[in-house]
């Protein structure tokens, strides 16, 4: 499935992420792939994907958890910037 919608692949808790960067409508390559718990990949759903942010403040408020906990690799700095954003 492909999707630019942050419900779903954060909501959805995917196990497997892939961020592709375009050179052209017609190539494209492959810049990180990952669970929707790796750094990288978080980092890649606030930056690319319109609501990401708010789409992981929602997945904290769920589960009563900030993305830091969870991930193991996010600093706390980076854990406030998407809890409060």
């Amino acid at each position: 499935m492909t999707t630019h919608n942050p419900n779903i692949v954060v909501g959805g808790d995917a196990e497997q992420v892939v961020v592709l960067e375009s050179e052209d409508e017609h190539e494209a390559h492959v810049e990180v792939t990952g669970s929707i718990d790796d750094p990288k990949i978080i980092e890649a759903v606030v930056a690319i994907m319109e609501g990401g942010r708010e789409a992981f403040a929602a997945r904290n408020r769920r589960y009563g958890s900030s993305v830091a906990s969870s991930t193991g690799g996010t600093s706390g700095s980076e854990a406030t910037q998407l809890d409060t954003a």
